[in-house]
């Protein structure tokens, strides 16, 4: 589904013009930390949850409040994998009474990459995402060996 209105501009791009989009509003902060891994995942989902873990962990764009999130992703991940799977063995018809029908792990495709799709937007997973995401205040970002963004500014950035 399209998002409304006009295309938000990247967040390099906000920088470099100095507004601030939502200026005066209260926002919410979630406190820094990992979430854990809940019981009873795939391994496969457990894989996926790890890289997802990593991967936001080191864009500092992970709280613990992110569990649900993260695990209905890499459930749905190991999920969409399987009926890709399933899909290159049996192909995208099967036989039904006198007739060859859609596979039903075809439409299960087709609803596991859509709502996938939703949630990697959610977490910032895609660069498109990652640009229409607020920047998070720099207390709320705070990893083990990563300067601050006033800190590498400081530095001379990039």
């Amino acid at each position: 589904m399209a998002r409304r209105g006009r295309k938000p501009a990247p967040a390099a791009l906000r920088r470099l013009r100095g507004t601030r989009p939502r200026a005066g509003r209260a926002k919410l902060v979630a406190l820094p930390g990992m979430p854990t891994m809940p019981r009873g995942m795939t391994p496969a989902a457990r894989r996926t949850w790890r890289a997802t873990v990593e991967a936001l962990g080191e864009l500092g764009l992970l709280t613990s409040c992110d569990a649900g999130l993260v695990a209905r992703h890499a459930q749905l991940s190991s999920l969409y994998t399987d009926s890709l799977a399933t899909l290159a063995t049996d192909g995208l018809t099967v036989q039904n009474d006198n007739r060859r029908v859609t596979h039903p792990a075809a439409r299960l495709l087709l609803t596991l990459a859509s709502e996938l799709r939703a949630i990697e937007r959610e977490l910032g997973l895609s660069p498109r995402a990652r640009d229409g995401l607020d920047e998070p205040a720099p207390e709320s970002i705070a990893t083990p060996g990563v300067p601050s963004l006033a800190e590498w500014n400081a530095q001379g950035g990039a």
